[in-house]
């Protein structure tokens, strides 16, 4: 019963928990697998269609937030949830 009791003690203070970070985080301070999210809703006001003419040319563009997506960077990976 002891030997039971060690080993869910001990699995529990090995566990890492995830860390959850803001958006505006350096990059050199997210550490691997770590979670970016936007906190403070920092994006919202960037999201929407917007439409410009530029030399007889019509540009649309669509910005929308991706949520859960693996960023890879060349020493890094972390989970955007948006």
């Amino acid at each position: 019963m002891k030997s039971i009791l060690f080993l869910i003690i001990f699995a529990v203070a090995s566990c890492k928990s995830q860390q959850i970070l803001p958006m505006n985080t350096a990059l050199d301070n997210i550490p691997d697998n770590a979670q970016v999210k936007d906190l403070n809703n920092e994006l919202n006001p960037y999201i929407g269609t917007y439409k410009a003419n530029f030399q007889g040319n019509e540009i649309t563009l669509f910005i929308t937030k991706e949520e859960n997506k693996l960023e890879k960077r060349v020493n890094k990976q972390f989970i955007a949830m948006l």
